[in-house]
């Protein structure tokens, strides 16, 4: 049985492994995928970007925030907020390899936020808006359980 600085020092050790790891699976199936839609829409020819590592992801800061709730005996509360987080983390380079392909692709127009089941309202409103967003107009926010996704679109 851990106590909550052993706890919380192996989440800081392990959170950023398994992010990376599930990040880079994400982001490749995001790049096979992105191939894929953009034969069927355009035409072969182009080789998604696979995103950067995402290196500057505050884990060990959401850790030691979120073990408050180990050391006031509150654990349930601490896995919650991190499992949000990860959900984020994980999902952030899948976004951003869909970003990065459709920006350097020649035909590219844009992305679009699309909502998963479960969307909170403000993605909902968000993508109801049907915008049509690039790197240069704004970056793909998103909030801890956010299931959103970037949709890419073509001249």
């Amino acid at each position: 049985d851990l106590g909550p600085e052993a706890a919380r020092n192996l989440l800081i050790d392990s959170l950023p492994g398994v992010a990376a790891t599930y990040g880079d699976v994400n982001a490749s199936a995001a790049a096979e995928w992105f191939e894929t839609l953009r034969e069927r829409e355009v035409g072969s020819g182009f080789q998604a970007r696979l995103a950067a590592p995402v290196e500057a992801i505050p884990i060990e800061q959401a850790v030691r925030f979120s073990a408050q709730h180990l050391f006031a005996g509150e654990p349930d509360q601490m896995e919650a907020y991190l499992r949000g987080q990860l959900v984020k983390w994980v999902n952030q380079p899948a976004r951003e390899t869909i970003i990065d392909s459709i920006d350097a692709d020649p035909v590219g127009r844009g992305w679009q936020r699309v909502v998963r089941p479960g969307g909170c309202r403000f993605c909902q409103m968000l993508s109801q808006r049907g915008g049509m967003y690039t790197r240069k107009s704004v970056w793909f926010a998103s909030h801890a359980n956010c299931n959103c996704g970037a949709v890419p679109s073509w001249v």
